[in-house]
């Protein structure tokens, strides 16, 4: 009786290890890409998300990110956009300036197998010059999409949000529009060529 109990109980802790060392690694396992136009794709070989490029904005600025994917319709995605140096991270953040959270929901796409995500931005009150987009599945009718992306991965730490005291726009003016502009240097030396050449045709003796 004991043989069989020490047999059943080491059978469990075979189970047990196998679970450790095969599946739950496998699930780790993501792949992160970043392609030449900028677009960065996190995978872990069943599901995948390819999220657009996020560019430098101005505070003020409205926006959406946005990405596509092959999780399934329906499929709740936590996204963040914030300053790291405060870190408030809740839905309802109430420190001004540091960032957002928000879910969002997988989308119907326009080709078969790939749906689309958005996350929309609002930085009006933001005080910060530097914030991070990062996402991770909050909750889908398909647990393996949860555990692809379960815990939050970065996108992107560096997003600068520049204030508009900061912000230079250079106008051209409107005797660069359509022309090319003359040095100056070169003007003064034509007109004194064109002034010598008049006097020197005065000044020619007639025959």
């Amino acid at each position: 009786m004991k043989f069989a109990r020490a047999g059943m109980m080491f059978a469990m802790a075979a189970v047990m290890l196998f679970i450790v060392i095969a599946i739950i690694p496998a699930a780790a396992e993501l792949n992160i890409t970043h392609t030449i136009d900028g677009k960065t794709i996190f995978s872990n070989g069943s599901y995948w998300i390819e999220w657009d490029p996020v560019s430098n904005h101005v505070t003020g600025d409205q926006f959406y990110i946005n990405g596509t994917t092959n999780l399934s319709i329906g499929t709740v995605l936590t996204c963040e956009f914030f300053d790291p140096t405060i870190y408030c991270r809740t839905k309802n953040c109430k420190q001004l300036g540091s960032g957002i959270s928000k879910e969002i929901i997988v989308e119907s796409g326009n080709q078969p197998g790939t749906n689309t995500v958005s996350f929309f931005i609002n930085t009006t009150g933001f005080k910060n010059e530097r914030y991070v987009f990062d996402f991770r599945t909050s909750s889908s009718n398909n647990p393996s999409e949860i555990d692809a992306f379960y815990m939050s991965h970065t996108v992107n730490n560096n997003i600068a949000l520049l204030s508009t005291e900061n912000v230079q726009t250079i106008k051209p003016t409107s005797k660069y529009l359509g022309s090319t502009p003359t040095s100056p240097v070169l003007g003064i030396f034509l007109g004194i060529l064109v002034i010598g050449s008049a006097a020197l045709l005065r000044t020619r003796p007639k025959k």
